[in-house]
């Protein structure tokens, strides 16, 4: 009977604290707007312009402080913007990325740095200089 009753005590002053305690800032819809940061289309044609925009979800503005490629090589011709990944590539293939986009932000709140591996695919006869 007094393991229930010591149980009851824990559960209770548990409950109690949890109730009382600040929630976590923007806890809910900043794990989905991480989430949902991705480029749009990273396929092109040799020496055809492209243009991959970095898409979220955010219900009102985002943007990023910058974007860096971490990790690997872009494809000649091509380069990182605010916004994305652009340019005329030079050189076909595929190229496996990683991409860090800095302190990007929704509705003015700002989030930790997101890490994004982008598989760039670029079909084409290679051009002869």
């Amino acid at each position: 009977m007094r393991s229930i009753l010591k149980l009851c005590i824990v559960f209770c002053v548990l409950c109690q604290t949890g109730c009382d305690s600040t929630p976590l800032k923007n806890a809910g819809p900043g794990l989905t707007f991480l989430n949902s940061i991705k480029f749009d289309d990273t396929r092109s044609l040799l020496g055809n312009y492209m243009r991959a925009r970095l898409t979220a979800k955010c219900n009102g503005p985002w943007g990023s402080d910058n974007v860096r490629v971490r990790q690997g090589d872009l494809p000649r011709g091509l380069f990182v913007t605010d916004l994305g990944i652009e340019g005329s590539p030079l050189e076909v293939g595929s190229r496996f990325v990683e991409v860090r986009i800095i302190a990007p932000h929704c509705n003015g709140v700002v989030y930790d740095d997101k890490q994004l591996w982008v598989n760039i695919d670029i079909a084409g006869k290679p051009i002869r200089f």
